[in-house]
This record gives structure tokens, C-alpha cells and sequence, in this order.
């Protein structure tokens, strides 16, 4: 081979050489695009979870409330439930006591009522009788006069 074909034959395969990095570069260049691509894509999704993170802090915040309420709740409750003990022990204590007293003292005034019914009663059935024996008397002293 000579000289002239060797360069001619470096000449074709630095041709081919050429249109293959050509075509290197065509493939970078779509590669690079896509990637592009994906960079938007991404930047995209990183704004979404942007966005999300944001929308989570929201609810975090909605949580936090909520559970500053059920504090309160809670709060309240055990203080419902120390008056309720508290009403629980006075009704124990105090009025129980009390109202059995009360309806010991009804007894004892039922008992001395029908005591007095009874007697009055008794006073009545006298009365007739006295009544009944003073006519009696009237008439026989009238028989007698």
C-alpha cells in the first residue's frame, strides 16, 4: 500500500470516524434532551412534594390543635369526674344520713297520727255515747217529774 492509499484509507476511516462521532453527537444530544426532560420532570415532582411536605405541616398543625383539645377534654373530664365523686361521697354522707332521719321523724309523726286518729276517734264513739246516755237521763228525769 502506498502512501497515497494509506492517507486516502486514513482519510475514509477518519470520514467514517467523523459521521460516527456525528452520530455520537446527534445521540448526546437526544440523551441530553432527555435528560432535560427528566430534570423538568423532576423539578416538577420536587414542587409537588414541595407542595405535599407544606401540606403536611398544615396537618400537623391541625393535629397539634386537636390534640391541645382533646387536652382540654381531658381536663375537664377529670375535673367532671372529681365533682361527681365529690357529689357521690356528700349524697353518702351528708344527705342519706339526712334524709333517713327525715323519714324516721315521719314514721314517729305517722305513728303519733294514727295515735291521735285513734283517740280521736275514741273521744267520738265517747261523745255519742254521752250524748246518747245524757238523752236517756233527760227523758227518765222528765218521767220522773
Amino acid at each position: 500500500m502506498t502512501s497515497e492509499e494509506k492517507i486516502d484509507f486514513l482519510i475514509e476511516t477518519m470520514g467514517r470516524f467523523g459521521k460516527k462521532l456525528d452520530s455520537f453527537d446527534e445521540k448526546f444530544d437526544k440523551i441530553d434532551e432527555k435528560f432535560d426532560k427528566i430534570d423538568e420532570k423532576f423539578d416538577k415532582i420536587d414542587e409537588k412534594f414541595d407542595k405535599i411536605d407544606e401540606k403536611f405541616d398544615k396537618i400537623d398543625e391541625k393535629f397539634a390543635r386537636i390534640d391541645e383539645r382533646f387536652d382540654s377534654v381531658e381536663n375537664r373530664l377529670t375535673n367532671l369526674e372529681n365533682d361527681v365523686s365529690g357529689i357521690k361521697l356528700q349524697i353518702e354522707n351528708e344527705i342519706i344520713p339526712n334524709i333517713q332521719r327525715v323519714a324516721e321523724g315521719h314514721l314517729d309523726l305517722d305513728r303519733k297520727l294514727r295515735e291521735v286518729i285513734k283517740t280521736n276517734a275514741d273521744y267520738e264513739v265517747l261523745t255519742l255515747r254521752v250524748n246518747s246516755l245524757e238523752a236517756k237521763v233527760a227523758r227518765i228525769e222528765q218521767k220522773i217529774t
